[in-house]
C-alpha cells in the first residue's frame, strides 16, 4: 500500500489503481521488436524506407519476435484491406538491397507465402509482388509449419487464378504441383475445394 505511481497516486486492494490512472510506459516485447523497416513497410511508406536504411542498414532483415522480415510485411496485404502499391515498392527496395526473400517466420511462412495467403478469395492484387518475389529466388517449394502447404497450395485454395498463372512460372512449379499438404492434399486437390473460381483454377494444375 505504500507503493505510489509517478503521479503520487497508491494502489488499492492488491493494485486497483485510483480513477486517475497511472501513466503506463509498459512495451509489449512485440511492440519493442517492431523496427521502423518494420513500420514503413507496414506504412508503405518506400521514402521512409530508404532514410531507414541509410541510416541504419542492418535493419533490412530485422525480425519482431515473431521472426517476421520488413519483407513479409511489405509482401503481403494489410489486415482486411488490399496490397497496395507503396507496399510493392518497399519490397522493390528491400530486394534491391539484398534482403533475405526464403527467410521465415516462427510459422514458416516466407514473403511468397504471406503474398499468396492473404488478401479476399479470388483477389489478383498481388501478382505483382509474387512475380517480384520469383524473379528475386523465392522458393514456391517451402512449405509451411501449421498446414504444410506451400505458396501454391494457397494461391488454389483461394482460387486466385491470376496468383496461381504467376507461381506457374517458377521452376519449381512442377514438382510443387505434386506436393502433398498435412491432410495428403495437392494444390490442385485445394483448387478444386475453392469458394471461388475453382474449376478454373483446378484446370490449371
Amino acid at each position: 500500500m505504500g507503493l505510489k505511481d509517478e503521479t503520487g497516486e497508491t494502489g488499492i486492494g492488491g493494485g486497483v489503481i485510483w480513477h486517475k490512472g497511472p501513466a503506463l510506459t509498459y512495451v509489449s516485447p512485440h511492440e519493442a521488436s517492431v523496427s521502423a523497416a518494420h513500420a514503413a513497410c507496414r506504412e508503405g511508406d518506400a521514402d521512409k524506407l530508404k532514410s531507414v536504411l541509410a541510416a541504419d542498414p542492418s535493419l533490412l532483415d530485422a525480425v519482431q519476435i515473431d521472426g517476421t522480415t520488413p519483407l513479409m510485411i511489405a509482401a503481403r496485404a494489410p489486415t482486411g484491406g488490399q496490397f497496395t502499391e507503396g507496399r510493392l515498392e518497399c519490397a522493390k527496395i528491400l530486394i534491391a538491397n539484398g534482403c533475405k526473400v526464403n527467410a521465415v517466420d516462427m510459422h514458416g511462412d516466407s514473403a511468397l507465402t504471406l503474398a499468396s495467403m492473404c488478401e479476399e478469395l479470388g483477389s489478383s492484387t498481388s501478382t505483382g509482388i509474387c512475380k517480384l518475389l520469383l524473379d528475386a529466388g523465392a522458393d514456391l517449394a517451402i512449405q509451411e509449419n501449421n498446414f504444410k502447404m506451400t505458396a501454391l497450395h494457397w494461391a488454389a485454395q483461394g482460387g486466385k487464378t491470376a496468383v496461381i498463372k504467376e507461381l506457374l512460372q517458377s521452376k519449381k512449379a512442377p514438382s510443387v504441383k505434386s506436393m502433398k499438404d498435412r491432410e495428403g492434399m495437392t494444390p490442385k486437390q485445394r483448387a478444386a475445394d475453392a469458394k471461388k473460381n475453382a474449376d478454373q483454377a483446378a484446370a490449371m494444375l
